[in-house]
């Protein structure tokens, strides 16, 4: 009897810090609790970022199962400064200039969610993504599965808040595969 794939979640957070660490601390909590393979996809520099932080942060067994995915980029395309892919180097009044650009990303966004698609024979179970990228809703239901929208901010990281947003997530989860029994 074949053994049944690990499913798949991919994250997609908005461009900024105070929305990539949470990405990546949730993808590790869904990881412990699931043991789901965990995608999170940004742009070159936020992943480089993440990266640092996941490598630094951690060596436990979830890196084999959290990968960091780049979608292509380039902030000068968009009258932003070199190398601003995020809110870290922008002024308060010039934080507003990373939403018409994190549009770009929805081409690219869905032919990596399409890659995975293909490559593990049926879409993601589900794709999370930031509140600011509303668009992903669109790419989810395209591809046949459905966009958990994620508010993420330094306020909401206390234990109680991750905890509940946590068992609300994996409420939504188990709906999920109960709805697509075949996944």
């Amino acid at each position: 009897m074949a053994s049944k794939s690990i499913e798949q979640i991919v994250m997609l957070p908005f461009m900024a810090h105070g929305h990539l660490i949470p990405f990546l601390a949730l993808a590790r909590q869904i990881h412990q609790a699931t043991g789901f393979k965990i995608s999170i996809a940004s742009t070159p520099l936020n992943i480089q970022y993440l990266s640092s932080t996941f490598n630094s942060s951690s060596d436990e067994p979830e890196n084999d199962h959290i990968h960091l995915l780049e979608l292509p980029f380039c902030s000068t395309d968009y009258g932003l400064p070199p190398n601003t892919e995020n809110s870290e180097n922008l002024s308060l009044d010039s934080i507003g200039k990373l939403f018409s650009p994190s549009l770009s990303l929805k081409k690219p966004f869905h032919s990596l969610v399409s890659d995975i698609a293909a490559k593990q024979g049926h879409p993601p179970l589900c794709i999370i993504s930031d509140v600011f990228l509303g668009w992903a809703t669109e790419v989810a239901s395209c591809l046949g599965t459905v966009n958990v929208l994620k508010i993420a901010s330094w306020s909401c990281q206390r234990r109680s808040c991750q905890q509940i947003f946590l068992f609300l997530l994996f409420l939504i989860i188990m709906l999920i595969i109960s709805y697509y029994p075949s996944l």
